[in-house]
């Protein structure tokens, strides 16, 4: 993830590139929540965290979409360096040449080029790698399973645990705690 910031730094659009970046890794967010995202829709707190209004994916459980997730410091600087380098104070938040919207197409092609120039071809695929590391990561630091689910917008935690976490028998060793521990003379 190191590699791909630092990778996004190298583009003819840094701050963009590693703004769109911090927020799928940082945020968990899908390629078509970060480039739907409007300035008007981010809310900071002092230490830089906050939070952004997004609309995801509509289901039965949430037929408009909209959640709100949550981002740390570390992210909400990358937003911030952007949002200093563009101006922007409304409207799109990521935005094409023209001014209006970029779209999945573009949004995946920058992070496409920042795995290319990070040498991530064979490991990273794009931009739902990004929303699986964060969940990875999140479960293996926190391990919240409602606040993961609802971070990422799932309905169900059994999506989140069974499609975007990617732990293994390394994770478990590290958790597990057999009732041998407890017992005296072993």
């Amino acid at each position: 993830l190191e590699r791909l910031l630092h990778a996004g730094a190298g583009s003819t659009h840094p701050h963009r590139d590693q703004a769109m970046l911090a927020m799928m890794m940082g945020m968990g967010l899908r390629r078509a929540e970060v480039r739907c995202l409007e300035v008007r829709c981010l809310v900071f707190s002092e230490d830089g965290s906050g939070y952004a209004n997004v609309v995801g994916k509509k289901t039965a459980a949430n037929p408009s979409g909209e959640r709100q997730a949550a981002f740390d410091s570390a992210t909400g600087r990358y937003i911030t360096a952007h949002l200093q380098a563009t101006g922007y104070t409304a409207g799109p938040l990521f935005r094409n040449r023209f001014g209006n919207r970029m779209s999945d197409c573009a949004v995946n092609k920058i992070v496409k080029s920042a795995i290319v120039r990070a040498g991530l071809e064979g490991e990273v695929q794009g931009c739902h790698d990004l929303r699986r590391a964060f969940a990875t990561n999140y479960r293996r630091q926190n391990g919240d399973k409602d606040m993961l689910r609802r971070q990422l917008g799932h309905a169900k935690y059994e999506t989140t645990d069974l499609l975007y976490t990617l732990l293994d028998v390394e994770d478990l060793r590290l958790e597990l705690v057999s009732p041998l521990a407890s017992m005296t003379g072993v």
